[in-house]
């Protein structure tokens, strides 16, 4: 910690195996030590989880804290408390202020260290269709004297299931403006759908930063992008992914990547998974992916069974030179060594 996006405490075991679960897809693990009556962290972690007057508290070496209500009852496993607030270590304090019927937050709060409530961040959810329950707008405020000023809105629109860009509910646009409603930056998503080749049912096709969707929507003279076929998307987008059986990134396509006058800026870069059947441990490799660049050479990296990278290898394809750098670590899966 700290970590980027929401965080949720779910119980794994009771309360005696928790997990701690970003929404960027970081995850930390802790398991009830009955002798000292503490919690430790798993895979060398230094984060700290207390359980003190009815609420969890996660905290790092430098003073950063996230607390989570104890909603969990004693339940055996499979229970949820999402953060209530967080706590950095200049004493800003980022809390819900509000809930919705449903459990959604409505308004978070920016505290500073002196308790004045400083920032502040408004959502609103779709209340039905395709969406419900999904974001529909986010927005930032500041204090302005006695009251607040809205400086940025984001605005989310969803796929309704109905054609072949998406499943229903997942981000079709987010649209920021400012607190006037000027428009600022718009992005656009594109998603396989069933029995579709190249990918798998709800995976991420096509992804646009504002400007390349505005030179999309320039090119065609169009107002947005739904009418537009995949092979007028391609040239434009940011990227572009294929998957395997697995459901794995097979292929990349990045805009700005790869070579301009012979495949228009875009670099594509390809994937290969191996899988071991070495017995776990901190210093057995697992996993090995490689993935093969632009210019046809190589990054291979090997994970251990709690995704820690052992080794990672720089390959020069044409004169087979290599570069590595190895990572060793100690039975509590701490890293001890790092060696080039």
């Amino acid at each position: 910690m700290p970590r980027e996006g929401e965080a949720a405490l779910f119980q794994l075991g009771g309360n005696s195996a928790l997990t701690v679960v970003y929404s960027e897809g970081d995850q930390i693990y802790f398991d009830w030590d009955d002798v000292n009556n503490v919690y430790v962290g798993d895979f060398g972690i230094t984060d700290t989880l207390v359980h003190k007057g009815g609420e969890f508290i996660l905290a790092d070496a430098v003073g950063n804290r996230i607390t989570f209500a104890d909603s969990f009852n004693d339940t055996p496993s499979g229970a949820l408390s999402k953060a209530t607030s967080r706590l950095d270590a200049g004493g800003n304090r980022e809390r819900v202020a509000s809930f919705n019927g449903s459990g959604q937050r409505t308004d978070v709060r920016i505290t500073d260290s002196d308790n004045i409530d400083r920032e502040s961040w408004l959502y609103t959810y779709f209340s039905s269709g395709p969406a419900a329950g999904r974001i529909q707008t986010i927005t930032q405020r500041i204090k302005n004297g006695g009251g607040w000023t809205p400086i940025r809105i984001l605005d989310y629109t969803y796929h309704d299931g109905e054609d072949d860009q998406g499943l229903a509910g997942q981000i079709r646009t987010a649209k920021l403006t400012d607190g006037s409603g000027n428009p600022l930056e718009e992005y656009y998503y594109r998603y396989y759908v069933e029995g579709e080749e190249g990918g798998f049912a709800g995976a991420l096709k096509f992804s646009f930063s504002d400007d390349s969707y505005q030179k999309l929507l320039e090119a065609y003279s169009a107002s947005e992008a739904d009418s537009l076929t995949d092979e007028q998307l391609e040239p434009y987008a940011d990227t572009y992914a294929e998957y395997d059986s697995q459901q794995r990134v097979a292929l990349r396509r990045v805009q700005g990547a790869g070579c301009s006058t012979c495949t228009g800026g875009q670099g594509s870069y390809g994937y290969e998974y191996e899988i071991s059947s070495n017995a776990a441990g901190p210093n057995s490799w697992r996993q090995k992916i490689t993935e093969t660049l632009p210019d046809g050479n190589q990054n291979v990296t090997y994970y251990n069974s709690a995704g820690q990278v052992m080794l990672s290898v720089f390959v020069e394809t044409a004169t087979g030179s290599k570069w590595g750098t190895f990572h060793l670590y100690d039975s509590d899966w701490r890293e001890v060594l790092t060696a080039t």
